[in-house]
């Protein structure tokens, strides 16, 4: 078993000529239990999910799919693409390659543009077909989404809902019926971050336990001490010194609750800029603002911000968004 990851998700490969790690049973069912053990960040080896890698032929490959909860999906951009480099890395081959991959979903064509036998980094491309609209999941009303909230069901290759979702963490971690908190989490250089490498992030974010994160711990413990205490490490995280302040407290913020279908005209934040939107209308608008502290810097410094924020969405951001979709790179499994 090798593991990979494309574009920030990351998957186990278990390649089934090796026999199967369990004796009777549903496969089905057993791979489901192995998938959720093995994919544990805890207490497993951790990751997005658990590809089973099969041959029927040189360059012919089978590929089954199970998500980090055990279920089973009909295929990955970024899942298809780590099977193919295990295969590809198993064939011991220098340059360009093509393998042909019958997954779920049905048989798809993935090129292996640059990659060798001695190198851990590969370039790989997969057709996965048009992003197209699909009907309403029979399922879906059974969810109880707010039918305010943006939903639209695509076909990126296998079928997508894109939801806003507002999550609320509870101070039990799931143990009880505990306190809703707001934590914050911290991203470090996100500037040299991938689109796919920081909606894992958050992902992780809004889906792990609290306790998994030692930024979130510590403001826990914190939140436990006595007030002249709690006061005391504040001003020392603030204002001791520039370095420290970054470390503990982060260089801006990012508050949004337009996944509520709301926005906040001035969030209050202990950083001198603070980035806040609302939600994205049925045109692609949407209206951003920096809150930010007059005291540290002036008004055009951040008219300018926002107008180079604006460029980079329309250019770089685009033109990356664009080559996460012809490669068909979905960020969810």
């Amino acid at each position: 078993m090798s593991k990979h990851q494309g574009l920030g998700n990351d998957f186990l490969v278990y390649d089934i000529r090796q026999g199967l790690p369990f004796t009777g049973g549903d496969p089905d069912t057993q791979w489901a239990s192995f998938a959720r053990d093995w994919c544990d960040r805890r207490f497993g080896l951790g990751a997005d999910g658990v590809l089973l890698l099969g041959r029927e032929g040189t360059n012919q490959l089978t590929m089954v799919l199970y998500n980090a909860d055990g279920s089973r999906a009909e295929i990955s951009g970024n899942g298809i693409r780590c099977l193919v480099q295990a295969a590809y890395w198993q064939d011991q081959i220098d340059g360009p390659a093509t393998y042909v991959v019958n997954t779920d979903a049905g048989i798809r064509t993935v090129e292996v543009l640059e990659g060798s036998p001695t190198s851990n980094v590969a370039q790989l491309s997969v057709s996965m077909g048009v992003v197209s609209d699909i009907a309403e999941p029979a399922n879906w009303a059974a969810l109880q989404c707010n039918p305010d909230r943006p939903v639209r069901h695509l076909s990126l290759g296998n079928p997508h809902s894109v939801v806003s979702v507002a999550v609320s963490k509870s101070s039990q971690d799931g143990k009880g019926d505990g306190e809703e908190e707001v934590l914050f989490g911290h991203i470090h250089h996100p500037e040299t971050m991938a689109i796919g490498e920081i909606e894992t992030k958050l992902r992780q974010f809004k889906e792990l336990p609290a306790g998994e994160f030692g930024v979130m711990r510590r403001a826990r413990r914190i939140a436990k001490l006595p007030r002249f205490l709690r006061r005391l490490l504040w001003w020392s995280a603030l204002d001791w010194s520039g370095p420290m302040r970054a470390n503990h407290m982060g260089t801006f913020g990012l508050s949004v609750y337009s996944g509520l279908g709301a926005e906040s005209l001035h969030p209050l934040s202990p950083l001198t800029t603070c980035l806040t939107f609302g939600p994205v209308s049925a045109t692609g608008q949407v209206t951003a603002r920096i809150i930010y502290d007059h005291r540290a810097m002036d008004g055009s410094v951040i008219a300018r911000a926002l107008a180079r924020m604006e460029e980079v969405m329309r250019q770089e951001l685009a033109h990356e968004v664009r080559g996460l979709v012809s490669e068909s790179s979905s960020i969810y499994p």
